[in-house]
């Protein structure tokens, strides 16, 4: 998802990150207790904001203003950022030599999966000192494009973590995940945003678009805003709504309908995110 939310302040190319406030708080408690567990799963949800919370965790991890331990807001710990913090920056512009970041490769690519190559550049990745001497973080967005060989490549790493080492994997479909890897991850579930977080987000991402829009496509992606800039780029959202006057009016236009039909029911993937 382009637009999170966040618990206290954030650097400006960081997007204001909503609906995720315990999962940071957890990272924060983590952190503070001295027991920062090594591998986190957060499953959800396509499109509500999984791998953006991850990165602002990493950014939170690898910044070097950050005091020890967690801040606080009154009894509930909060992570936060200084927005002029050379490594949280580092980070989010992704050149921090301490962050991996791991998706999957965009050219000669056709499967769209994370390679298993990809995945074992964890192993030195993880093994090295840290270059700026604090923790060493990897994303992995996400195990559902992981096969077998990749998950079964980065399972040593997990049974075996070395210190101040902590990877993110993010999934939207962990029953496909061996169980081997599920059960050495700390689960997090992440929810789908209430309708005022999710409807805030996508003001932040078109901020001069129409009320009456936003509510559409709100209530169209079900809480994920990832899944409503999907829905609005693809155009299925304009489909809805034409489809939607087509059916409200006194007569049926059969040529209309017949015409946006067509192009809602492409098949394979040239009609996928319209019929999203």
């Amino acid at each position: 998802m382009t637009s999170q939310s966040v618990t206290g302040d954030a650097p400006d190319n960081l997007p204001e990150i909503r609906g995720h406030d315990g999962f940071l708080a957890d990272i924060a408690r983590s952190h503070a207790s001295g027991r920062m567990h090594h591998a986190w799963l957060l499953s959800g949800p396509v499109g509500i904001g999984k791998a953006g919370i991850a990165r602002l965790a990493a950014a939170w991890l690898l910044s070097e203003t950050r005091q020890a331990g967690a801040l606080f807001d009154g009894d509930s710990p909060v992570v936060k950022i200084d927005a002029e913090d050379a490594g949280a920056n580092l980070v989010l512009n992704g050149a921090h030599p301490d962050y991996l970041a791991i998706t999957p490769q965009v050219e000669d690519n056709k499967s769209g999966q994370i390679k298993v190559d990809q995945i074992r550049k964890l192993t030195p990745f993880m093994m090295h000192k840290p270059a700026r001497g604090g923790w060493r973080v990897a994303i992995i967005d996400s195990m559902d494009e992981v096969n077998r060989n990749g998950a079964n490549a980065m399972l040593k790493l997990l049974e075996e973590p070395p210190p101040q080492a902590v990877i993110f994997l993010i999934a939207s479909r962990i029953g496909q995940l061996p169980p081997t890897i599920r059960s050495r991850c700390r689960l997090v579930r992440v929810n789908a945003l209430a309708d005022d977080d999710c409807l805030a987000a996508l003001g932040q991402i078109w901020p001069d678009a129409d009320s009456d829009q936003l509510e559409i496509l709100a209530r169209l992606s079900q809480g994920a805003p990832g899944q409503a800039v999907k829905l609005a780029e693809s155009g299925a959202a304009d489909l809805y709504q034409l489809v939607c006057s087509l059916l409200h009016a006194p007569q049926l236009d059969a040529a209309a309908l017949n015409g946006v039909c067509a192009k809602w029911g492409r098949g394979t993937a040239a009609g996928r995110d319209v019929r999203a």
